[in-house]
């Protein structure tokens, strides 16, 4: 049902995935996962790019990151170092083919972080990968800095609550869609797939965000979706090593209770 993209590195801190139902009783220790084997298919995306912490698949043509996939940790989120912000910069890995940092000037548009800067506080090497370009959405000022930074807010709480959680994020486009700079595309949608691994014997659980690109002051929870709706929308198949009984259930849910989600 859903196609691999196998790539060979970027691990970071989380725990061991294997196919539901033989996943074994994981505990909240800090031991490294392959990031791609949680990795989404590509259907805008052209081009991944592997990074330490954070895996991305960057679309040219659209000069936006197609998803991004990363782990957040909780004694990461805990543990904090004075890491200062940098500058917006190329990726290295990509170093021509995003959208440049005035592409976005007086375009009435945020560089948008879809990895959040804050989740990548933990060192430098970190934070730095978070600014690059390839990281960088169009998103509106009040979407940007309200409800968007509202749910990033929630999600670093998810991860003290659950100790360790993958994170894919991306943007949703359509053919209406404006541009801003150099034909840089401007999403109608963000969504955001908060996925954990089966613990004590529990199934893995997932929360899904879809919310349009504009200024909201509704609650969080009017914004829940699922993963099919967002499969649907994109074209993208998400946890490609999971059984099809479990991923057909996982990608249905909306269940809050599992995640105590306020």
């Amino acid at each position: 049902m859903i196609y691999l993209l196998f790539v060979l590195s970027a691990l970071v801190g989380c725990n061991q995935f294997q196919s539901v139902p033989e996943l074994p009783e994981t505990s909240e220790t800090d031991t490294l996962i392959d990031l791609s084997k949680f990795m989404p298919s590509s259907v805008l995306g052209d081009t991944i790019l592997k990074h330490e912490y954070i895996i991305i698949s960057y679309s040219i043509k659209y000069k936006n990151p197609e998803w991004t996939i990363y782990c957040l940790n909780k004694d990461k989120n805990n543990t904090r170092e004075s890491v200062r912000r940098t500058n917006f910069h190329p990726d290295p890995s990509l170093p021509d083919g995003t959208a440049k940092t005035w592409d976005y000037g007086s375009s009435g548009y945020d560089r948008g972080h879809l990895v959040p800067a804050e989740d990548m506080n933990f060192n430098e090497s970190a934070m730095n990968q978070s600014f690059y370009m390839s990281n960088i959405s169009p998103q509106l000022p009040d979407f940007n800095r309200g409800i968007w930074k509202k749910l990033e807010n929630s999600v670093r709480k998810l991860a003290n609550e659950n100790g360790q959680i993958i994170v894919i994020t991306g943007p949703v486009f359509s053919s209406a869609d404006s541009t801003i700079g150099d034909s840089i595309r401007v999403p109608n949608h963000f969504y955001k797939i908060i996925y954990k691994e089966a613990m004590k014997g529990k199934k893995p659980k997932a929360l899904t965000f879809l919310i349009p690109n504009e200024k909201s002051d509704k609650p969080l929870k009017d914004y829940i979706s699922t993963i099919r709706i967002v499969e649907t929308l994109t074209g993208l198949n998400f946890f490609p090593n999971m059984d099809t009984t479990f991923s057909e259930e996982l990608e249905n849910s909306k269940e809050l209770s599992y995640w105590n989600f306020n």
